[in-house]
């Protein structure tokens, strides 16, 4: 039951102690600090290898530290968390294949690589249930390509318009066993590395895998696309060994608002009754704040009206090759 301070028994403190060890002894197990209570038993840390994909922002920083603490309540030292901003060169390691080749240089040999957002959470028990049912790791365990997949049902730019690609949810994360590791990088450290161009370095990541190492993206539901941890069979996410946060929630406020933004979409006339709509429809309807869409002819369709630049800037605002 509930008991007030007026409850105590003040005398207790102020009589003489009999049998005074014993009550020491209680003393102590009521004072003990929680950070000091034995934590429950984690995988051994040397088969993880955490690698967190981060930016310089105030955001990411916020969501990174949360991560790593995370992480080391659940037993994995620091030691085994790296994130992408510690490494002194770091040109185009957001794209992934550049940052695999500094990653083995580490004096790290674990058996699993697991890549994080700053957003993704883990629950390290459950992620080494998921990759021992799928085969274990390390150099023994073979070439493991561990993720969310997804895959195009239609040919899209943005993917080179490589159909067949499984390609993992970032998100939720990925892992790679040392075996797949070992490969990818002697690959890349005795071939051309080829384009440096990158779009969606996801899709570019399991493409590389896929064509030239021959090595498929598994699919896993535990690794979830949820932006909570849901816990109950009824939602179906019990299982999860990852999971997102939405990171609004990290978001500074500057106090800007919506009225003080403008958000400009350039596009052409060819593409107004096929990609505007879509566009519309996916997140234009939605936003709270005002877009303009800015062509090179003047068009009206439903809610969608686009201003024509070329009285401004010429024809020959609209390319024929390239990007720009």
């Amino acid at each position: 039951s509930k008991m007030g301070m007026e409850g105590w028994d003040t005398d207790l403190f102020s009589r003489s102690l009999s049998p005074p060890v014993p009550f020491l002894f209680l003393i102590l197990l009521c004072t003990v600090p929680a950070d000091t209570a034995p934590r429950a038993e984690v995988p051994n840390s040397t088969e993880i290898l955490v690698l967190i994909r981060d930016q310089a922002s105030p955001v990411d920083s916020t969501l990174v530290e949360d991560l790593k603490a995370s992480l080391v309540a659940q037993g994995l030292p620091p030691s085994r968390i790296h994130t992408l901003t510690s490494f002194k060169k770091r040109n185009g390691y957001w794209s992934l294949l550049p940052w695999l080749v500094a990653i083995s240089d580490l004096p790290i040999t674990p058996q699993w690589y697991l890549f994080l957002e700053p957003e993704t959470r883990v629950d390290l028990r459950k992620f080494m249930d998921t990759v021992d049912e799928m085969g274990g790791g390390g150099v023994e365990g073979g070439t493991h390509f561990l993720g969310r997949l997804l895959k195009d049902f239609h040919p899209a730019i943005t993917h080179h318009y490589k159909m067949g690609v499984h390609y993992p949810f970032l998100p939720s994360g990925f892992a790679m066993s040392s075996g797949l590791m070992a490969v990818i990088v002697t690959h890349l450290k005795t071939h051309r590395f080829g384009s440096d161009f990158s779009i969606d370095e996801a899709h570019e990541l399991a493409m590389f895998i896929s064509e030239r190492l021959d090595v498929q993206l598994s699919h896993t539901d535990r690794f979830c696309a949820l932006q909570i941890p849901f816990k109950s069979k009824e939602d179906g996410g019990e299982n999860c060994a990852t999971w997102t946060l939405d990171r609004e929630g990290a978001r500074q406020n500057h106090g800007l608002k919506e009225d003080e933004v403008l958000i400009g979409v350039k596009t052409t006339a060819r593409f107004h009754k096929t990609r505007l709509p879509v566009l519309y429809n996916t997140w234009g309807k939605s936003s709270r704040v005002e877009i303009a869409y800015l062509s090179d002819d003047a068009h009206l369709s439903g809610t969608v009206e686009t201003a024509d630049l070329s009285k401004l800037y010429g024809v020959s605002i609209n390319q024929k090759k390239g990007h720009c």
